[in-house]
């Protein structure tokens, strides 16, 4: 390796749910890494502390070593030219919150902020399924719902960083809400949007004397979350599967416009539907086959993320080196 190749980063994720950091090689190597709870109720200050004292005791582990820079990959909307967040629909009392320069102040590095579809979408393209691909899409399916788009081998965020924010496209007339809208794709690809679908489908099983696991997953079933519905379909539940093949069809409705508008090789599926790849992508797969241009159809593979549970890592790593 060169010495760029061996120059490490501090690789900050911050999701709606968990937050990860991580010290990163600009060769993809994870140093030394930890997560925890993003807790978005406590507010961003909290977190921003949280992260430094993580930080601390990461380059305590390596010693003494020299770091490039810090990226920062973050659930958009955000600004990446002023490094605040703007709207992001799962984290309202963030709005407006300069994550950049907080981060810097507490970590004393140059920091680069991108939208997390955006940084996992090149993470993805640097080290994992789509290496070697000219266009590609990924798509988050978290908490929220976001797409990164690789164009011509270059990363494509738009004028202000709003390229990709397809989580309030309606796919349907009615459905679950997600980004403030009925019926989006948010609502029935996300983790908030599956636990809406489910409290649906098992109000509707509850009125036909259907049975599932999922009425016995909480005492109250109609708190169930993304992984009951997870766990359950695992478990051959006809109810909790459902939920992922509508999650999939769906997606596989939305991807069928991007396959026609944008010919890409590959759309690479974040955690949801790389969890559940058995079940969301042959439904997807149905859709997409259905409605677009059999050429671009025959091309385009739809692939589960493979970078795992290194992916958070490697996006905030990405949000640092898709820059320079």
């Amino acid at each position: 390796m060169t010495s760029a190749e061996n120059s490490a980063l501090v690789a900050v994720d911050i999701g709606g749910t968990k937050t990860a950091i991580a010290i990163v090689t600009a060769a993809g190597k994870i140093l030394a890494s930890d997560c925890f709870p993003t807790q978005v109720a406590l507010g961003p200050e909290t977190l921003c502390d949280m992260v430094a004292d993580t930080f601390s005791c990461l380059r305590r582990q390596l010693g003494d070593s020299d770091l490039i820079g810090l990226g920062i990959s973050a659930p958009g909307p955000l600004s990446s030219r002023t490094g605040c967040f703007l709207n992001p629909p799962n984290m309202p009392g963030w709005h407006g919150f300069p994550i950049a320069e907080a981060l810097q102040d507490r970590l004393q590095l140059e920091p680069q902020l991108m939208n997390d579809a955006n940084a996992a979408a090149f993470a993805e393209f640097k080290f994992g399924a789509g290496m070697g691909m000219d266009t590609m899409v990924f798509l988050t399916m978290s908490t929220g719902m976001g797409a990164g788009l690789i164009i011509g081998g270059q990363l494509h965020e738009g004028q202000d960083d709003m390229a990709g924010e397809v989580g309030h496209t309606l796919v349907a007339l009615d459905g679950p809400v997600g980004f403030g809208r009925r019926g989006s794709l948010e609502g029935f690809c996300s983790g908030p949007g599956l636990s809406q679908l489910a409290v649906t489908k098992l109000t509707q099983a509850l009125h036909t004397q259907v049975d599932s696991l999922l009425f016995r997953s909480r005492k109250d079933w109609r708190l169930i979350d993304a992984v009951d519905v997870g766990l359950a379909a695992d478990a051959g539940d006809a109810v909790a599967q459902s939920c992922l093949v509508e999650c999939g069809e769906k997606l596989g409705h939305f991807c069928a416009d991007l396959v026609d508008l944008l010919n890409p090789d590959a759309i690479v599926l974040g955690t949801i539907g790389r969890i559940h790849a058995d079940l969301i992508i042959p439904a997807a797969r149905v859709e997409i086959d259905r409605i677009a241009h059999p050429t671009s159809a025959m091309r385009v593979k739809i692939l589960p993320a493979s970078l795992g549970d290194q992916l958070p890592y490697l996006a905030g790593a990405a949000a640092f080196l898709a820059r320079q």
